[in-house]
């Protein structure tokens, strides 16, 4: 009887580890995916490269600037047209259907503001979770994407320019470049391998 029990409480205090969520840099960490970022970073080598951004263009744009709430309907919007759930109309998990269950689903996470286009509207790069519905367990990161305005509305381009590992910490503009700073984690062995820093050109 003592080991059925202990048993069963090392499974709860597995699956409660593994559904975790924390906050750093404005990045939510999802289940297992867990950000224990070294404390002492200056000691690991930095990854510096330049990432070239296809449709980034000016725009006759004229509306409302890019916010949360913005950010969020384009997100959804976007992934709806492919066919994919969003956090915002997800079917309770009693009533998944067997379609739902190997769909995946779509949840806004952050947004790093910046511009890109050289207007007076932001862009930013932005983070979501792109995973089965209601997925827990397992080392799940955001993945990322830029925003920005167009002639027609703000819209998402160059998804997954960057891997879904890279974690971003901050955008900066730096002699006049976009600038994205962050560190490269390594979620199976919950270690930060490097750091980056990478420029978007386009």
């Amino acid at each position: 009887m003592y080991k059925n029990l202990l048993h069963t409480l090392a499974i709860i205090i597995l699956f409660t580890s593994c559904q975790t969520k924390q906050l750093r840099s404005g990045i939510n960490v999802k289940d297992s995916a867990v950000v224990n970022k070294a404390d002492d970073t200056n000691n690991l080598s930095t990854f510096d490269t330049t990432i070239f951004l296809s449709g980034i263009s000016s725009s006759k744009y004229i509306g409302i600037d890019l916010n949360d709430s913005v950010a969020k309907n384009v997100l959804y919007n976007h992934f709806r047209l492919k066919g994919l759930l969003t956090s915002d109309n997800l079917p309770n998990i009693a009533k998944l259907t067997k379609k739902d269950k190997a769909n995946l689903s779509v949840e806004f996470t952050s947004i790093f503001k910046t511009n890109l286009n050289n207007n007076k509207y932001s862009d930013a790069v932005i983070t979501y979770w792109l995973t089965p519905p209601y997925a827990i367990g397992h080392c799940w990161q955001p993945h990322k994407a830029i925003i920005t305005d167009s002639d027609t509305g703000y819209q998402i381009t160059n998804e997954e320019f960057i891997p879904d590992n890279y974690a971003v910490d901050s955008i900066l503009t730096v002699n006049g470049q976009v600038t994205i700073f962050g560190y490269d984690y390594d979620c199976g062995n919950n270690k930060t391998l490097k750091n980056f820093k990478v420029r978007l050109s386009k």
